[in-house]
């Protein structure tokens, strides 16, 4: 939701990439702006980190996804039997 408003209102201001890219940055999330900045490719445009940010958004809920699916594996064994 974040990239979608900050793409809207972007083409408003007029501000070049560069500034854009620096605002689109401080208004992320820290986890994920730590995950970008520590990643192999640093984004150079504000596309980039918009793509990046959005992939790292789905990364994290897929691994939720999983992680809950697993606890709820977990969870059958103690179930009594008959279930």
């Amino acid at each position: 939701m974040y990239s979608s408003k900050f793409r809207k209102y972007a083409k408003k201001t007029g501000f070049l990439d560069e500034d854009l890219s620096d605002k689109y940055q401080r208004g992320l999330n820290n986890r994920i702006l730590y995950c970008i900045h520590h990643s192999k490719m640093m984004p150079s445009s504000l596309d980039g980190w918009i793509e990046g940010s959005l992939h790292l958004n789905r990364l994290s809920k897929q691994l939720c996804q999983v992680q809950l699916g697993t606890h709820n594996i977990q969870t059958w064994h103690h179930w009594p039997k008959g279930y």
